[in-house]
């Protein structure tokens, strides 16, 4: 069975990877169906969550979460999200131009990088495979094709292959 919504198709290997660490998390773009599962499942297991959007409406929907363990941060430009730094999952799911160059910028600092749409029908919005190419900056990927769009976890810490037998059936 597919799924014909695009909305939330990412979610299944994020909480795979949710599961399947402790520390910290990150999440570019806020959206309706992460934002809600992010904060309950970090706030659930006292882990710290950070949410950057550059849509000041993202961050006035979810003032409610602003909390000791959950950060909500407006930046004009991502360039100025401080987000180097350790974190175990990461979710990149902002603005098209901006996906390839975060996820990158986190190659060395997340144990999982979650990036929505990464489907090849998307690559004229997100340039995932221009040069030089996301897959360049991580030694490990694991592609989530159950649904469309598609989800890719990366990783250089560990491999992601144990999301397969995961996910296996999860649409």
């Amino acid at each position: 069975m597919k799924i014909k919504s695009h909305w939330g198709t990412h979610l299944a290997p994020l909480v795979a990877c949710l599961h399947a660490t402790r520390g910290p998390v990150l999440e570019l773009g806020m959206g309706l169906f992460s934002t809600p599962v992010l904060h309950t499942l970090c706030a659930l297991h006292r882990r710290d969550l950070v949410s950057y959007d550059s849509d000041p409406a993202w961050l006035t929907m979810y003032e409610s979460y602003q909390s000791p363990r959950h950060t909500l941060r407006h930046v004009s430009s991502y360039d100025d999200a401080v987000i180097e730094q350790p974190w175990d999952v990461v979710l990149v799911d902002h603005l098209a131009d901006r996906r390839k160059i975060d996820a990158m910028r986190l190659a060395s600092w997340a144990r999982f990088v979650v990036v929505h749409d990464t489907n090849g029908r998307d690559e004229r919005h997100y340039h995932f495979l221009a040069d030089p190419p996301i897959n360049s900056a991580f030694r490990y990927r694991y592609d989530y094709v159950a649904v469309r769009p598609t989800t890719a976890v990366f990783s250089n810490i560990e491999p992601v292959a144990w999301l397969d037998s995961v996910l296996d059936g999860v649409v």
